[in-house]
């Protein structure tokens, strides 16, 4: 379905009613729920499917998305392990359970799933790799963030996400060293960080996050030179 097209309901609705043992039936009731944001329901539609195909991973990880977009992360891993434990090859299911488990707050877990989804699939090195480094920043390891981000950056010059993480990286490191004295060290950090956000400018990143960022790391720069 396009980003225009409004499901059929009707239609969706007859199908479940006619052939309510059909997985596919619920599934797709369930994605064009999602699709119009009626998450609470989807999640319902995918639950019947995954009863009646519990073999399949399709159900699950569809379900596990909504989860996420619903804020119950623990319930989304749940989901994710099991739409990767009905299929073990396929790496789009381990980015899911490691996005479910970085949002759970296991971010060790989520690590873990990162790094074996880049052994696995080379189509999904990048995204894993940049998702590593969020998870090792969102669990306080700036050095192992930036490092990723760093090896994301170098990997694909163009990649403005890994320019843009690398920068928040610097920035929060840089507010450690600054509240800890460290008014060189900081000032390293936020002009680095400056320098990562203007390349993701040049990239495309042209989000109201990004320019918000530019202007933070404005201020401290400010804030690090009354340090002084």
């Amino acid at each position: 379905m396009s980003e225009t097209e409004t499901p059929d309901f009707a239609d969706l609705d007859r199908r479940v009613r006619e052939s309510p043992s059909d997985p596919n039936a619920w599934t797709e009731r369930g994605q064009a729920r999602a699709d119009t944001g009626e998450y609470e329901q989807a999640v319902e539609d995918f639950a019947r499917a995954c009863g009646l195909a519990p073999k399949s991973p399709v159900p699950f990880a569809k379900r596990a998305y909504c989860l996420l977009l619903l804020e119950r992360p623990a319930e989304a891993v749940d989901d994710a392990a099991k739409a990767e434990e009905n299929a073990p090859k396929d790496a789009k299911y381990l980015m899911l359970h490691g996005m479910a488990c970085d949002a759970a707050g296991d971010h060790d877990a989520a690590i873990a799933i990162y790094t074996r989804t880049m052994e696995l699939d080379p189509r999904y090195f990048q995204g894993a790799l940049n998702n590593r480094g969020v998870a090792h920043a969102s669990k306080g390891d700036h050095e192992s963030a930036i490092r990723d981000f760093s090896d994301a950056a170098r990997i694909h010059p163009d990649d403005h996400r890994a320019f843009a993480n690398r920068a928040v990286s610097f920035l929060e490191r840089g507010e450690t060293k600054m509240d800890g004295g460290d008014i060189p060290g900081a000032e390293a950090d936020f002009r680095s960080g400056l320098a990562d956000l203007e390349k993701a400018l040049d990239l495309g990143a042209g989000t109201p996050e990004v320019e918000g960022l530019v202007e933070h790391v404005r201020k401290l720069m400010a804030r690090a030179e009354e340090m002084k």
